[in-house]
């Protein structure tokens, strides 16, 4: 990596964690004009989450997170974080059935990913009708970790509000 491309993926990295969402949001676009190879990866997955999270440009967040799969397309973060973009409130074109893929594409690959089978349980819980599926998720995310307090929530609210006994 150059002095310069080095300088500019730091430099947008740090205006993140002093909340200059738009300043990073141009320093990473600048950064993916001339990637490092070693980088790019994280940089667009970085880019994709800024312009869903902050910069609301979802499609500008699909192409970012669909270029990180192009690059790894084995690489979970990647395969969540597009499910999350399919499955944001604020998205227009909310695909569902695309968002659960990419979960379980990214479980495939990772089957101990917490946050993953979270947001898959999440996403199966409030927007289908596969409770079965939701209580599956959140059962595996205690063989992971026993004190998920989440997973924990979920299942009791399968449980009381929906009579289903997981």
């Amino acid at each position: 990596m150059t002095e310069i491309q080095s300088k500019c993926f730091n430099r947008a990295t740090a205006l993140v964690k002093q909340g200059n969402i738009y300043g990073a949001i141009v320093l990473y676009r600048l950064y993916l004009k001339d990637p490092h190879p070693q980088y790019s990866l994280r940089a667009w997955n970085n880019l994709g989450n800024l312009l869903m999270d902050n910069g609301r440009d979802i499609a500008g967040a699909e192409r970012a997170f669909k270029k990180a799969l192009e690059i790894d397309p084995k690489d979970a973060p990647s395969w969540n974080n597009l499910g999350n973009l399919l499955n944001d409130p604020l998205n227009d074109k909310k695909d569902i059935a695309g968002a659960e893929d990419a979960y379980k594409k990214a479980l495939e690959i990772d089957p101990e990913a917490i946050e993953v089978w979270s947001n898959l349980g999440n996403t199966l819980l409030d927007h289908t009708e596969d409770y079965a599926g939701a209580i599956i998720a959140f059962k595996k995310i205690l063989e992971i970790d026993p004190e998920y307090t989440e997973a924990k929530d979920n299942l009791y609210y399968i449980s009381e509000n929906l009579c289903l006994v997981p």
